[in-house]
């Protein structure tokens, strides 16, 4: 039975070997067979190189790290900012506090130096302190309408203030009311006083008038005359 040559294809192969190439089919065969049942040989995989990012990512990272960077710049900007205004407060509430000293020891000076008038004052001075209570509020006192915080209040400078036999207790109390935000005095030498008074009445300041006086004597008292 004829076969066909493995190694040139002519279909008409009767013997051992092809007669149009004589190759020995069956060795040839066999040759074909051991290469086949060869293990294949392993194939490294190729290396990939990675894509360049694109030109607006590298972009966009730019524009991240600089407003990072901003964001830094702006709070050291403003934390400076901050300390120079602290600072300036600082200077000026300074400034503020050595006026007011320098102030309070002209004034202790002058009311030193004319202590020997203070008898002498002091009837005028109780005049106009009752002229400076609001006539409303002594009515409302006298009327038993006196809170509890202006009872402690005058309690807590018991030992600190001296008032004389003619001054009675509604003024005492009306004295230490707790229902005020707080008086404003201003402490002047005695010869502008009446000055001050006539420009604060001028502008339609409430309650301007003279109340009292600093004089030589033992300090942090108050004596209601």
């Amino acid at each position: 039975m004829s076969s066909s040559c493995p190694q040139c294809g002519w279909s008409r192969v009767d013997g051992a070997h092809c007669p149009r190439c004589g190759v020995d089919v069956a060795r040839y065969r066999a040759d074909l067979a051991a290469v086949s049942a060869l293990p294949a040989p392993a194939v490294e995989p190729a290396a990939v190189e990675p894509e360049p990012a694109p030109e607006w990512a590298a972009r966009i990272d730019e524009i991240v790290a600089a407003a990072d960077q901003a964001a830094v710049d702006t709070r050291a900007q403003a934390e400076q900012r901050a300390e120079d205004r602290i600072a300036e407060a600082q200077r000026a509430a300074d400034h503020r506090v050595a006026a007011a000293e320098e102030e309070a020891r002209e004034i202790l000076a002058e009311a030193g130096r004319d202590s020997d008038t203070h008898r002498a004052r002091a009837a005028e001075e109780t005049d106009h302190l009752r002229a400076a209570i609001d006539e409303r509020a002594r009515e409302a006192a006298e009327r038993g309408a006196i809170p509890g915080g202006t009872e402690r209040n005058a309690a807590s400078v018991a030992d600190a203030v001296s008032f004389a036999a003619a001054v009675d207790r509604t003024t005492r109390l009306l004295l230490a009311d707790a229902q005020t935000s707080g008086g404003l005095l201003i402490a002047v030498a005695a010869e502008r006083a009446d000055t001050l008074v006539a420009a604060l009445r001028r502008e339609a300041t409430p309650a301007a008038d003279v109340i009292g006086r600093v004089v030589t004597g033992k300090p942090g008292t108050i004596a209601v005359v």
